[in-house]
């Protein structure tokens, strides 16, 4: 196991941005900086033996930073949407910041994958790699009540298992919501679209939203509908069919709902399998939802391969709770008190498969 650190970039407001490589004993290498809690890369061997990277990527610092696709970077405080940017906390009415019409999105234009994250340790063993970082967001930040200490532990083990732990308090009751938004490609080319890719995903039920990605309040079955995807098929499959909650978003951008409550339980939530390669990727965690949004919205977003990334040229599993939570009452909540912990796990393994 070895855990490598290089000076990534030097950029004139934020200072010097690190880049530290995770790798294990079966030639899996990670990149993450401390800018965002970003992966810049994810290289996985294929079923030819040859290194792949099966997340997204840019040129240079200068792309990452200004690109607004959240490309694989640590989202908080809330990840999703908040309706009109509407945080309810308590009996008090918090006005957050708007940078989505007048919705608030994964955390505002300031969020967690904005900032400088401190990592206060590496180190590694026989069975992983370990990077724990921390993220002080004061009181006020991006309009959210309270000061919140975040720290997240990334651990990359010898069964290419990349392992996210979060733990978050605050001085004062606030809504928490965080997630990883790493786009992926498992292909690994630039230039190919995740239409070939199959998925599976054990859930027969997404949040409801309107035009806006905004939850109506409801549940819903998909059961024989595009969105269904409780047998393995492939996103190019499921897209074919004129179905109106594709037209919703020009693809799919939803919760698929597996537990309609809080708890510690782990849950398979997804897998997705690249025939060219041979990799398949499974998704596990304590969340009770995990957004599927299949990349429809990126366009000419430079790659680092020289070629601009377009529509569906990556796919996201984002575990967290539900959208809008803090204004649906219904949904499993997402309040967290002074003296509670936040704490979520999820992780994503890749490994050579002959199919799903």
């Amino acid at each position: 196991m070895i855990i490598e650190r290089q000076l990534y970039a030097r950029d004139a407001q934020l200072g010097d941005i690190q880049q530290y490589w995770l790798s294990n004993d079966r030639g899996v290498r990670v990149g993450v900086l401390n800018y965002g809690l970003t992966l810049t890369d994810f290289i996985v061997p294929d079923c030819e033996g040859n290194s792949v990277n099966v997340v997204l990527g840019f040129p240079n610092f200068a792309t990452l930073r200004h690109q607004t696709a959240f490309v694989n970077a640590t989202i908080g405080r809330y990840a999703n949407r908040i309706a009109n940017a509407r945080l309810p906390v308590l009996d008090e009415d918090f006005n957050l910041a708007k940078n989505e019409d007048q919705h608030h999105l994964h955390g505002g234009p300031g969020g967690f994958d904005k900032c400088i994250w401190a990592v206060e340790r590496i180190y590694s063993d026989k069975e992983g790699a370990t990077l724990t970082a921390r993220l002080l967001s004061a009181d006020g930040d991006e309009h959210y009540p309270g000061t919140l200490d975040c720290g997240v532990t990334l651990r990359l083990d010898n069964d290419n298992r990349l392992t996210f732990t979060v733990l978050a308090t605050s001085d004062r009751a606030t809504h928490v919501n965080i997630t990883s938004h790493l786009y992926f490609n498992l292909s690994g080319r630039d230039d190919n679209s995740i239409k070939d890719h199959r998925f599976l995903i054990p859930s027969n039920q997404v949040v409801e939203i309107d035009r806006s990605g905004i939850p109506t309040g409801s549940i819903v079955p998909i059961n024989d509908t595009a969105l269904d995807f409780s047998r393995a098929r492939s996103l190019e499959e499921a897209l074919a069919p004129s179905d109106p909650l594709l037209a919703l978003r020009g693809g799919i951008d939803h919760c698929y709902v597996f537990k309609c409550h809080n708890s510690a339980e782990n849950l398979r939530m997804a897998s997705a399998f690249c025939e060219a390669t041979g990799l398949q990727l499974q998704l596990v965690s304590t969340q009770p939802g995990m957004q599927f949004y299949t990349g429809q919205y990126l366009q000419s977003l430079a790659g680092r391969g020289g070629k601009d990334y377009g529509p569906f040229a990556g796919f996201c599993l984002e575990p967290q709770h539900f959208p809008d939570t803090p204004n649906q009452p219904a949904f499993p909540s997402t309040l967290l008190m002074p003296g509670d912990t936040y704490k979520q796990c999820f992780s994503y393994r890749v490994e050579v498969l002959k199919g799903v």
